[in-house]
């Protein structure tokens, strides 16, 4: 049977969240129970809020025996965050908590009692329905994760349809280095990209590179035919007609993309190269998919699990009490798992890929990220440099990396000891920050820096491109490239 508190009218409450929800239920509950506090992450810039006082939950003066006493609501629209939080307010002694657990997330809720009841009284108090005394369950267990496989879509004949992350998806392998395309990432399948977005009606894309670096550079190798000016037409017309249709059924049809998924195999570096479906896939990017349904056989898919390393992981993230991650971890069983920054994490790599992709090729004649000299000076954005080492860039890092990131390398097939031993390149192709205090620093060539706003307002810079704007921790925050690429 469950356990139950009663909160009755002489009861103390502190309402988590000093924010537009938490005023709200303030106002409904103040006249009927004892408002005595508020937790808000900005409880050292807040001393107060409707008249009594906002602490940080780490640093809340409540001693143990009141910690059990005191019934915490957690007011913050974003439920999925709800159940984190009580994992986190177990951890600190509190018990009588009200919040409302997700109906979908991350967390298995089988064999936990009392959650309708909690999420009535949650109700109850947001809409000013709420009647003292009543009955609530107590929370004593925590949230654990459900592990389970959020890429796999069926399996069938031996193989697996799954959504990889496009980071993890390169071209065709055609057993010929000298091919510029071949096992090019997809991201960084800029021409491709160009002309999609060209086709699109976007006034500053270009097809050039497509139709002389890939179309013609393609026909020329394969044969002896005259390509023409015609000819050109004609393939523009051609490759305008299939991006015309897969338009619509992105619009109408998304299941099409998974009906007739881009076939790929496993490649032992870490990744899956196609063996079709590139243009398939190279618009899925355009439209900005994170992940990508493939095609794959079953021994391959069990491969790119790495099970061994991924119940490593499993295991570190369970011991830590199962927070969100600083960054996105790109496997399988992490796909749903909350983080700090995932959309602004896909999208600045997304950029970069495509950015450095193209000035590889214009530098090299090919998409070959192994000739790529990244030095990771950044404190707090190291999944970057790891998922460009990834690619074989030639990453050095100048913190060591931490237990969790070498995990999350071992998980990902990188090699460490590139990482973590060799000297800092002298003449890198890009330098990471997101430390104002290192601006002044010797870094020569590309930078990309990611810092606050304000931060960045101080900064006289030439050649700035900002890639993006996001919000972390409430900051809006920028990401922007300086330099020149020469």
């Amino acid at each position: 049977m469950t356990d139950v508190f009663e909160w009755g009218p002489e009861t103390e409450v502190v309402i988590y969240g000093a924010a537009a929800l938490g005023t709200l239920v303030c106002r409904n509950i103040r006249a009927i129970s004892r408002v005595v506090a508020f937790f808000d992450k900005r409880g050292d810039e807040l001393e107060t809020c409707m008249g009594v006082p906002v602490h940080s939950l780490e640093q809340a003066p409540f001693s143990a025996d009141r910690r059990k006493r005191l019934v915490v609501l957690i007011a913050i629209k974003n439920i999925f965050e709800h159940e984190y939080l009580v994992n986190r307010l177990i951890e600190l002694g509190y018990e009588r908590i009200v919040f409302k657990a997700a109906d979908r997330s991350v967390f298995d809720k089988r064999g936990m009692e009392g959650l309708e009841a909690i999420a009535e009284t949650f109700d109850q108090a947001v809409a000013g329905l709420l009647t003292l005394p009543r009955q609530v369950p107590v929370s004593r267990l925590s949230f654990r994760v459900e592990w389970r496989d959020y890429a796999s879509i069926r399996t069938a004949a031996g193989r697996v349809l799954a959504h990889i992350p496009v980071s993890d998806i390169a071209t065709n392998l055609y057993g010929d280095a000298s091919y510029a395309w071949e096992n090019v990432p997809i991201a960084a399948m800029f021409p491709h990209l160009e002309f999609f977005e060209y086709l699109g009606g976007d006034a500053k894309a270009s097809p050039d590179f497509y139709i002389e670096d890939f179309i013609v550079y393609t026909a020329r190798r394969n044969g002896d035919y005259a390509t023409t000016e015609r000819w050109k037409e004609n393939v523009i017309q051609n490759r305008a007609m299939v991006h015309e249709q897969m338009s619509l059924a992105w619009e109408l049809d998304r299941e099409f993309f998974t009906r007739n998924a881009p076939e790929a195999v496993w490649n032992p570096r870490g990744h899956f190269n196609l063996t079709s479906g590139k243009h398939r896939a190279t618009f899925l990017v355009s439209k900005g998919c994170k992940f990508i349904v493939l095609s794959m056989s079953e021994d391959d898919y069990e491969e790119y699990l790495n099970r061994s390393t991924l119940e490593a992981a499993i295991r570190f993230v369970e011991d830590h009490g199962a927070r969100p991650l600083p960054a996105p971890v790109l496997h399988p069983f992490f796909y749903r798992y909350p983080c700090v920054g995932a959309e602004s994490f896909h999208g600045l790599l997304a950029r970069l890929l495509r950015i450095m992709g193209k000035e590889v090729f214009q530098r090299h004649g090919t998409v070959n990220f192994r000739r790529l000299r990244i030095n990771d000076a950044s404190r707090d954005w190291a999944e970057l440099g790891l998922r460009f080492a990834k690619l074989g860039a030639q990453v050095v890092r100048t913190t060591e990396l931490s237990y969790w990131e070498r995990l999350q390398a071992s998980l990902y097939r990188v090699e460490l000891s590139s990482l973590e031993r060799a000297p800092l390149h002298t003449c890198p192709d890009l330098t990471i920050l997101d430390d104002p205090q290192m601006l002044g620093g010797a870094y020569s060539g590309r930078c990309l820096l990611i810092l606050d706003e304000k931060d960045m307002e101080k900064c006289t810079l030439l050649h700035r491109q900002v890639l993006m704007s996001f919000f972390q921790d409430g900051r809006k925050r920028l990401a922007v490239l300086i330099g020149s690429a020469e």
